[in-house]
């Protein structure tokens, strides 16, 4: 299965905490084509009563970024980027989504902003492998 593919079919299950425990709901699924193949993929969230928004990319092919989970605070416009893991470094039985999981909800200062509770604008990614 490829990683796009493997994305689709776990990663919502792999991040439903954020519904369970956070207080997001899913909006959407966005499937990003180019030359007739998936290209990237997107998982969106958003917390109402926090005013954020959860965006969880998978673009794995050598011109993109990898995986990448954002969050936009849409009381102040800022986005800032808690996790990412290039293309290059990610292994090929997508292991890497159960260890990002982990280790963002491990990490305090991520759990902080996730939950709303605090807001630190980073210039540079919080966590990247």
């Amino acid at each position: 299965m490829d990683r796009i593919a493997y994305f689709k079919t776990h990663a919502r299950n792999l991040f439903s905490i954020l519904e369970s425990e956070y207080g997001y709901s899913f909006l959407e699924e966005k499937t990003f084509v180019h030359a007739g193949y998936d290209w990237s993929v997107k998982l969106l969230y958003y917390n109402r009563e926090k005013n954020l928004r959860i965006e969880i990319e998978q673009a794995p092919y050598y011109t993109d970024y990898g995986f990448t989970f954002s969050i936009l605070n849409g009381n102040n416009n800022e986005n800032v980027i808690l996790y990412n893991i290039g293309h290059e470094s990610q292994d090929v039985n997508s292991k890497f989504l159960e260890t990002a999981k982990k280790t963002l909800f491990a990490n305090q200062t991520a759990v902080d902003i996730i939950s709303g509770n605090k807001w630190e604008n980073y210039q540079k990614i919080l966590i990247r492998k």
